[in-house]
């Protein structure tokens, strides 16, 4: 006999048999005996969207399976015969062990097409599935893991961008939400002046921000949480309209609480979701850290740290880029400012450094009131100090005397507590070019040589030049 005529011969064979001839990409089932043995295979089963359980049927009315059978919907029988005669399926699942029983369902299907599994055959049927079930959920769990892993490494290496703490969570809740199957998950930010918000949220229903609700409730469970809670099952649930949430990770910085993602998760959590949770918190809290720790390299790169303001170094890269846009406009200008305390070494000798440092201070707050938000302040050295006030047309030349004169008065009004005595003065240089003669360099140049001819004139006034012009003069009154 060929190859072809032994597959065909194998085809022929298989096209009678009932489970396959009539099984119409599903199979429908009828399970006899609903003690444990039922019970354990309608929990295999039930996950198998291509398996229709028709009934489960036991003497028992009392039966352990037939709870989570009313729960999925399978009818439930007592009368074998008669669920049996009803039965047009493919396969009879016998799980009761009972030979005898075996032997008379095997005379009652002899001339149906329906098979019957029964004895050992259907413990083995029952542990093929079950295995095949948890290799399935094995690797459905270790895929979702995976995507939470992918989540986390694509914050992480974010984090040197220093995105908004915000836009971190919302990546990571959408990548949970999925994991551990929330019904519902919100984000809540802690902002600095009391006020709580919510900015994301993941599921079925629409969150408000301003919820005052769950806000109002999350701040006082913020108030029983430590540091030592990687995420909080909380006994007392947020309820929301119909959502429940019941689990909290707070996220921390420093001693408090700067965000928390509240989770609703129905029932018991279990061992996966644990994990997912505890993973998550453990990363977020210290992709937080990081956020926060890259922001204060920077700040120690580019800020004083006596004064809060830029420092010399971030002046520099301030003032090239300064020069190039001012240089690309036609009536703009840019004002560089010098000011320079006067007799500030005599201050640190009569009151020592404690009170210079406070002057030092009181000072450069003094010299921000004085300017606009987008102007630039600087500690330039010691008592040194530097300004770019970039202008957009040449009218500039009366806005700079202002502000000088107002410089000048600010730090005259400068009390120092421990010093009541100390009287502060300072002398300012201005100088101001136009778009077509601006030059970085050549600017700083006039700024200086103002500020020493204010100095050489008796201290505490104001000097400008305006493109290498000496223009103005005054003593503070």
């Amino acid at each position: 006999m060929s190859t072809l005529e032994t597959e065909q011969e194998v085809l022929q064979q298989a096209s009678t048999l009932s489970s396959i001839a009539f099984n119409n990409d599903h199979i429908h089932l009828l399970i006899i005996g609903a003690g444990r043995g039922g019970l354990a295979m309608l929990n295999v089963m039930r996950d198998y969207d291509w398996v229709n359980i028709y009934a489960i049927v036991d003497l028992n009315e009392q039966a352990f399976a037939f709870p989570l059978a009313h729960s999925l919907g399978i009818q439930t029988s007592t009368d074998r015969h008669q669920t049996l005669n009803e039965f047009k399926g493919d396969i009879v699942i016998d799980v009761t062990g009972d030979s005898s029983l075996a032997a008379e369902l095997t005379t009652e299907l002899e001339n149906r097409q329906t098979e019957l599994i029964a004895g050992k055959s259907a413990k083995l049927v029952f542990d093929l599935v079950h295995l095949q079930l948890n290799h399935t959920r094995t690797i459905h769990s270790q895929n979702r893991r995976l995507d939470l892993l992918d989540s986390m490494l694509e914050i992480t290496t974010q984090l040197e961008n220093q995105p908004q703490l915000a836009d971190i969570l919302h990546t990571s809740l959408s990548c949970l939400q999925n994991h551990i199957q929330a019904e519902q998950s919100l984000v809540m930010m802690f902002n600095a002046d009391g006020t709580t918000e919510i900015t994301h949220a993941e599921g079925k229903e629409k969150t408000s921000s301003s919820n005052r609700t769950i806000c109002s409730k999350a701040q006082a469970i913020c108030s029983n949480i430590n540091q030592h809670h990687r995420f909080k099952v909380l006994t007392q649930p947020i309820i929301d309209n119909t959502i429940s949430y019941n689990i909290m990770i707070p996220l921390w910085h420093q001693e408090s609480i700067t965000a928390a993602l509240l989770i609703s998760i129905p029932g018991e959590l279990d061992r996966e979701q644990r994990t997912a949770l505890n993973m998550s918190s453990v990363h977020l809290n210290t992709a937080v850290k990081t956020l926060q720790q890259y922001k204060q390299l920077e700040s120690m790169a580019i800020n004083d740290a006596l004064t809060g303001l830029y420092n010399r170094r971030y002046f520099d890269q301030k003032l090239h880029e300064e020069v190039n846009r001012i240089q690309r406009k036609e009536l703009a200008t840019l004002s560089c400012v010098f000011v320079d305390v006067d007799n500030f070494k005599e201050i640190n000798d009569q009151y020592g450094h404690q009170t210079g440092d406070t002057a030092i201070r009181e000072i450069a707050k003094s010299l921000l009131h004085s300017i606009r938000d987008y102007d630039t302040c600087a500690r330039f050295g010691g008592d040194e100090f530097v300004l770019l006030l970039p202008a957009d047309s040449l009218t500039e030349e009366v806005h700079i005397e202002h502000v000088g004169l107002r410089m000048l008065q600010h730090i005259s009004e400068i009390k120092i507590p421990h010093a009541p005595e100390l009287k502060l003065s300072a002398s300012i240089g201005i100088a101001t070019q136009s778009s077509e003669t601006l030059n970085g360099e050549t600017l700083l140049k006039m700024a200086d040589l103002a500020v020493y001819q204010a100095k050489a004139a008796g201290k505490g006034c104001l000097h400008i030049h305006i493109d290498e012009q000496f223009h103005y003069s005054e003593k503070n009154s």
